[in-house]
């Protein structure tokens, strides 16, 4: 149990390690957010096209506000174009003197000093910061310019030959102090400075944690937050944490693509992070596009960081596609001999379909006779099966009705017997008016319905369902019409009508011999048989024949 709960444990920390760190789909997202990056450029053009339309129309005479709209567009080339951003700096120094202001000098000599620093230069960097007085502006002035040389000195410490990082360390650590005394206690920039200060003596998680706090400010814009993403891609990096480390670099180059900016290191990191897993492809188009930014911001340092990383991916990637095209072409050559086996194997097979066919179509033949012979025979089988049917049924009828003609016959022999006793004992007795009295009381009704009543008796027994189907042959509304002229039909009994029909059924279909056995006249049968043929539900000449379709008892 043990060793299952430590395996569960695991399991459940590399899901939970997977769902926090998709890189799969993060990086998905950065190839998607490169295809856009033109449109990103394109936005930031449009405003700088528009600040320079603006600019023309302002006179010189206005300095503050000709000061703010050169001081937009260094903004917006700051970190788009280090050229631009440098002459844009140079012309707030040279308003600044005009204006003899020291607020704006010290504004101007911060734009300076930025575009050196993104720029690599670093010596005429710490040029600007021993040439600006800041001892006659603000404090929020002092501290913004303070803020700037915590990273100046950061980046020289990075930079320079061994032996001095110690000092820039010391400076930068300094002016962290300055920009802590100057500026607003709830600001980014005293929260930065701290973390700064504080950095070296905290644990990589403490780190991590801190910085995460840094990037989820909303008083920062999208370039500081891809920077504080790239810092903590190193610290997941110290950390050991790859998925960290990739997801939270493509994360910064997602912010730098959308803030539109060209001095970045978060492509080239993740390059060579994307180098040493395996994926060449991306790797190369990331090293390529951070090449582009440098170029494009003209920072020299950046150059020489890419080309540093740019001919270790080209050639990986050169060896990874020279290994494909061997890879492909022992491929071809496998698949060219799998073609001529196939092509073999096709013309065998083709002459063995031909004789498979020609034996197929024997055998079609032979089961197509088959099949004819074997249907005549159910055929015939289906005839001799009716015939049988029927012939059981006629014997079965036949019996039935056999039995009860003798019944009849005796019943009225018995009664003739009677009859011609009694004729003789009045002949004898020469009783003839009495003999005539008691002829005349003599009623043959009653007979005539006990012959109904039997008949039907024995005609149901052999037909039970013959009522239900007979009355399926007309309209609901016009099947009582079946027993207008006659009683109505109960469970035991037929009306006129049916038992003309019932006949019919019996295989008696003359006329006159449904009238004799009924005591019917033959124009009382026709007639009987015309109405309900043409109440039915069926065509007249379809009629009878649906009547001989109604079964026996089996």
């Amino acid at each position: 149990m043990r060793k299952l709960f430590i395996i569960i444990s695991l399991w459940l920390t590399a899901l939970s390690a997977y769902a926090q760190w998709d890189v799969d789909s993060i990086l998905h997202q950065l190839m998607a957010t490169i295809e856009r990056r033109d449109y990103y450029y394109t936005l930031r053009e449009v405003r700088i096209d528009s600040l320079k339309q603006l600019k023309q129309i302002v006179p010189e005479a206005n300095m503050e506000r000709s000061f703010a709209l050169n001081h937009q567009l260094f903004d917006e080339y700051k970190s788009y174009q280090s050229d631009s951003a440098k002459a844009y700096a140079y012309r707030l120094q040279e308003i600044a003197r005009r204006a003899a202001s020291p607020t704006l000098t010290a504004e101007a000599n911060r734009a300076l000093l930025f575009a050196y620093i993104s720029g690599g230069l670093f010596k005429e960097a710490d040029d600007v910061i021993e040439d600006t007085d800041l001892s006659q502006v603000d404090n929020d002035t002092k501290a913004d310019f303070y803020f700037l040389c915590i990273r100046l000195y950061s980046d020289m410490s990075n930079y320079v030959n061994a032996g001095f990082e110690n000092e820039y360390v010391a400076r930068s650590h300094a002016y962290a102090d300055s920009v802590i005394a100057y500026k607003n206690p709830d600001s980014y920039e005293v929260a930065y400075a701290q973390a700064f200060k504080t950095i070296d003596n905290l644990k990589i998680d403490d780190k991590i944690a801190l910085f995460k706090a840094l990037a989820e400010r909303t008083d920062i814009d999208q370039g500081e937050k891809a920077m504080f993403y790239s810092m903590l891609a190193d610290f997941y990096s110290m950390q050991g944490n790859s998925d960290g480390r990739t997801f939270n670099k493509a994360q910064a180059a997602i912010y730098d693509i959308q803030s539109a900016k060209h001095e970045t290191t978060a492509s080239r990191d993740l390059a060579l992070y994307l180098y040493e897993c395996g994926q060449l492809d991306e790797a190369s188009r990331l090293i390529h596009l951070a090449l582009d930014d440098a170029n494009f911001y003209n920072a020299r340092h950046r150059k020489m960081e890419i080309n540093n990383v740019l001919p270790l991916i080209e050639q990986k990637r050169y060896d990874s596609v020279f290994s494909q095209r061997n890879l492909l072409i022992i491929l071809i050559i496998i698949a060219g001999a799998l073609l001529i086996a196939l092509s073999v194997a096709i013309f065998y097979i083709l002459r063995q379909m031909k004789s498979l066919r020609r034996s197929r179509e024997e055998i079609a033949q032979q089961a197509e006779a088959l099949s004819s012979a074997q249907h005549e025979i159910t055929q015939r089988n289906a005839e001799l099966q009716e015939s049988n049917d029927k012939l059981r049924e006629s014997i079965k009828i036949k019996d039935e009705y056999i039995g009860y003609g003798f019944s009849v016959s005796s019943h009225y022999i018995e009664k003739i017997e009677s009859l011609y006793k009694l004729v003789d004992r009045k002949l004898a007795a020469k009783q003839y008016d009495d003999l005539r009295m008691t002829l005349k009381k003599k009623d043959l009704r009653e007979d005539k319905e006990t012959i109904q009543r039997d008949f039907d008796r024995i005609f149901l027994h052999l037909f039970p369902s013959f009522i239900t189907s007979y009355n399926r042959l007309f309209p609901d509304d016009t099947s009582s019409a079946a027993s207008s002229t006659a009683a109505e039909p109960t469970e035991r009994r037929l009306t006129s009508e049916m038992r003309i029909f019932a006949l019919i059924r019996l295989g008696i279909t003359d006329s006159a011999t449904i009238a004799t056995l009924l005591n019917y006249s033959v124009n009382t049968v026709n007639t009987y048989k015309t109405k309900a043929k043409n109440r039915s539900l069926v065509p007249n000449e379809e009629f009878e024949r649906k009547i001989l379709e109604i079964r026996s008892i089996d």
